[in-house]
């Protein structure tokens, strides 16, 4: 089991980490989440935090984990994307669809057509 063990330092020793570690920010979020308002008014996501996305059913948690886990894997960050809900089946397709700007409800209705096969090419994608 985890045990926490405290750590005791004097303030001031603790400020003085703390004014190192705000003179190494950059305007940039190191983990950004891809979206210019959000990042602005959350600053991104940090480092050794857990980040839960929670909504009502409906709301778009899925597109917003998913656009932006691509946005940090197109930037270069090593994610883990977990998921109570979807398979890897069902977000491989909702990022195909981002990905290819196809129209998730098309494919759910089973619209495959010559021009999603052009686009399906794996070569083309990865």
């Amino acid at each position: 089991m985890f045990k926490r063990i405290p750590n005791y330092q004097h303030i001031s020793q603790i400020f003085e980490e703390l004014k190192s570690d705000i003179k190494k920010r950059t305007e940039k979020p190191e983990f950004s989440f891809g979206l210019y308002s959000l990042d602005e008014a959350t600053r991104g996501m940090r480092r050794g935090r857990v980040h839960i996305i929670a909504a009502r059913p409906g709301e778009g948690k899925t597109s917003l984990a998913l656009q932006t886990a691509w946005n940090l894997a197109d930037a270069g960050k090593v994610i883990v994307y977990v998921s109570l809900e979807d398979d890897k089946k069902r977000l491989t397709e909702r990022m195909f669809c981002n990905m290819q700007k196809i129209n998730n409800t098309d494919l759910a209705r089973g619209a495959w057509t010559d021009e999603t096969e052009k686009k399906s090419e794996f070569k083309k994608l990865m």
